[in-house]
């Protein structure tokens, strides 16, 4: 299936009790289980209707737990955001039972000196990100997140507010005590008061100020009643609308990130989500795990877990998954042929679904169209179909030194901010010149591949690289297409201007080039000279790779034409060790 949602951007949202966790777990499907080397237990699923997939684990209350375990998930995951969704008390009249509260800005109310019989105050205070503020804000107008909670009395939908949010180290149920006293002389305009936002406020700050989101359903009024209010059914009630707000404002978050990854996420493309009381996963019919032996339409097969991925469709019609693996014979042992593996499972007769199958069904056919004419391709491909479901089985090029499935550019890229040596910068460059003409050929068929990540491209052991399958080339275009780490600007949601061609090819090869080379991203808009990450890189390679990274597709060179300015500059560079 398509990398645009294999390799979407990540988030991470927290919660502190199990109810806000089940209202949470209730936006998301296809679950599974991963567990972080501490011990830290995730559950991930995916945000219906997004590109989004989520993460759940545990993490309890305050804000120590908060900082420790965001830390933790933004280090695993390299998120797009984190957001915290929960409830909180209500410090003004005016906030009734069951708002929701977005943080402007978080504080930390607890710091301060004691002298003199005096409390003064040493606040610590974290904004929101300009950017979530306008969505949540674009959200609140628009009324649409009203859609995800069900039928009130008389139509009452509960209130959004935009404010200062306090967060504290104790649970605060009392309409007169040091603590309310405290909060009323030094933070008076704060409307809410919980204890897990300041962690996760600063954590996401120490983190190259990620963008973070706290979104709080009050659930009480901190003032000694809160406990007939718990039993009144309100945690539950402000916990599903905080959950309706927060998912609400993030289906309308872009695809796309203009923060450089520091490392690749282990499981791509994944969202975080930290609550406190985990639940065993539903169980998925069908669903694949690396490890196993799967017999689908056409053969019996062991699945590789490198590449594996399952996503439903938007409106749970469909389920497409895709794994590298291994073909067996019906005694289980090995056939020695490795191939790319998708399948896609209609649950219902959708046009979703039936436009699914139909683009599944045209790769194979394109494919064994362009195959003999075209070099660079996937080898022999099969498709079979048996009832609701089709898989295509497309060949995946083995070591001739070791036997083992080549590997996918994955493999070339280093640490993250490490750049590779001259000779190898030669062999990429080489191998993606030689991609360039791979793609200019489909080009002359009408056809645009348009999802080249870094797992689109494999590498053969002499340094050629062939494309894993077509990509999107059977589907029409559409906004916040691509891998989001590669997109052109042409792809991004709500862009303008030009659609998607195979200019775009140019510009995804473009930033293949300069991650491989720099071991950075190339940044959004006006990207910096390679030579300004690694300075010994020629002016020839920094200028070929920065032109076809231009933000208009007019002035990109064509595909041909840039695999010429590749070789070209490659004369620059050593060719062995």
């Amino acid at each position: 299936m398509a990398e645009a949602n294999s390799q979407s951007d990540t988030l991470v949202v927290l919660t502190a009790l199990e109810v806000e966790y089940e209202a949470v777990r209730a936006h998301l499907a296809a679950l599974r289980t991963h567990s972080h080397s501490a011990g830290t237990l995730f559950e991930t699923g995916w945000l219906d209707g997004t590109p989004w997939q989520v993460a759940l684990a545990e993490i309890g209350d305050g804000n120590q737990a908060a900082a420790v375990l965001t830390e933790r998930a933004v280090r695993l995951f390299r998120p797009r955001a984190v957001v915290f969704v929960g409830v909180a008390g209500a410090l003004k009249d005016d906030i009734r039972l069951g708002d929701v509260v977005v943080a402007t800005h978080v504080y930390a109310c607890h710091g301060g000196k004691e002298e003199n019989g005096r409390f003064l105050a040493r606040p610590r205070v974290w904004p929101i990100r300009h950017e979530l503020e306008q969505l949540a804000k674009h959200v609140r107008r628009t009324g649409s997140w009203t859609r995800l909670l069900p039928p009130s009395p008389g139509d009452r939908h509960p209130s959004v507010h935009l404010k200062p949010i306090a967060a504290g180290e104790v649970v605060l149920n009392s309409a007169d005590s040091p603590l309310r006293r405290q909060l009323r002389q030094h933070y008076q305009d704060a409307v809410a008061i919980e204890m897990e936002g300041a962690g996760v406020a600063h954590a996401a700050h120490l983190n190259a100020a990620l963008p973070a989101l706290i979104v709080r359903g009050i659930s009480d009024r901190a003032d000694g009643r809160k406990y007939d209010a718990d039993a009144e059914g309100w945690q539950r009630i402000a916990a599903r609308n905080a959950a309706a707000l927060a998912f609400s404002t993030l289906r309308e978050l872009p695809v796309g990130s203009d923060r450089p990854a520091v490392e690749d996420p282990p499981a791509r493309g994944t969202a975080v989500v930290f609550v406190s009381a985990p639940t065993s996963p539903s169980p998925e019919t069908g669903r694949w795990r690396g490890g196993e032996e799967v017999e689908v339409p056409g053969g019996l097969y062991l699945l590789h877990d490198e590449y594996l991925e399952e996503h439903p469709s938007s409106d749970r019609s469909l389920i497409q998954r895709q794994a590298l693996a291994r073909r067996l014979d019906l005694t289980g042992q090995s056939a020695s042929r490795y191939v790319w593996l998708r399948q896609i499972e209609a649950r219902r007769d959708t046009p979703e679904a039936r436009a699914a199958k139909r683009a599944l069904a045209d790769e194979h056919q394109l494919h064994e169209r362009l195959r003999q004419r075209i070099g660079g391709l996937p080898g022999t491909s099969s498709l079979t179909s048996h009832g609701r479901t089709d898989v295509l089985a497309v060949g995946w090029p083995v070591s001739r030194t070791t036997g083992a499935p080549c590997q996918t550019l994955h493999a070339a890229l280093g640490r993250e901010g490490e750049p590779v040596d001259p000779w190898r910068q030669h062999r990429l460059l080489t191998g993606l010149a030689g991609l360039c003409g791979t793609l200019a050929a489909l080009h002359d068929h009408g056809v645009t591949h348009r999802c080249l990540g870094l797992s689109a491209v494999i590498a053969h052991d002499d340094g050629r690289l062939v494309l894993r399958d077509l990509g999107l080339a059977t589907r029409p275009p559409r906004p916040g297409e691509g891998p989001a780490e590669h997109q052109a600007p042409e792809q991004r949601r709500r862009a303008s201007g030009e659609r998607p061609g195979a200019w775009t090819d140019v510009h995804q090869l473009g930033a293949l080039a300069y991650r491989l080379i720099t071991g950075h991203l190339p940044l959004p808009g006006t990207p910096l000279p390679l030579r300004a990450h690694v300075p010994d890189v020629p002016e020839p390679v920094d200028r070929a790779v920065r032109a076809a990274l231009a933000q208009d597709p007019a002035e990109r060179p064509a595909p041909r034409a840039f695999g010429a300015a590749l070789r070209s500059a490659c004369d620059e560079l050593p060719r062995g060790v």
